[in-house]
């Protein structure tokens, strides 16, 4: 009878143990096929000449693409976490954070225009750039509010 049951327990481990392998093996599909898509979202967003960007609800950068990078005169390094006020004076940070409250309260995106300053990491001169921005609310799984993203253009020629 005792043979029985641990017979029967271990039946019910290596069960299991199977169970939890096929897991795993889902998990890691999952996984590639997540990392597959991040993959091509990337470069699908690096085609492009227009800025992506994303910040956290304080305004810091948390990803934008190869073009928003080289126009921004910094390295991948020093613009993760960087707030977008660096870019901006004490007029065009206030729009921006309107915009920004704006689009945190109704959920709703928006679009802006405003005065860029970039510091050319060649000669170090201050360029300033007439930007259109569209900005949209990041939300998580659970729909809380995490931050923003957006495309950026460079519209000085129009004007």
């Amino acid at each position: 009878m005792v043979d029985l049951m641990v017979e029967q327990s271990n039946q019910e481990l290596l069960d299991r143990v199977k169970e939890l392998e096929q897991e795993i093996h889902r998990l890691k599909l999952q996984e590639a096929s997540m990392l597959e898509s991040e993959e091509r979202f990337s470069s699908i967003l690096n085609i492009f000449e227009d800025e992506y960007f994303e910040v956290d609800l304080k305004g810091d950068f948390t990803f934008f693409n190869k073009s928003f990078l080289e126009n921004s005169g910094f390295t991948r390094d020093e613009l993760t976490g960087m707030s977008y006020k660096q870019f901006l004076d004490e007029m065009n940070r206030g729009k921006i954070f309107n915009v920004f409250n704006h689009v945190y309260l109704s959920r709703e995106p928006s679009k802006v225009e405003f005065w860029s300053e970039i510091v050319d990491s060649k000669t170090k001169n201050i360029q300033r750039k007439l930007m259109e921005s569209s900005v949209h609310l990041i939300l998580d799984d659970n729909g809380e509010k995490i931050g923003f993203r957006g495309f950026m253009r460079n519209i000085t020629d129009r004007y």
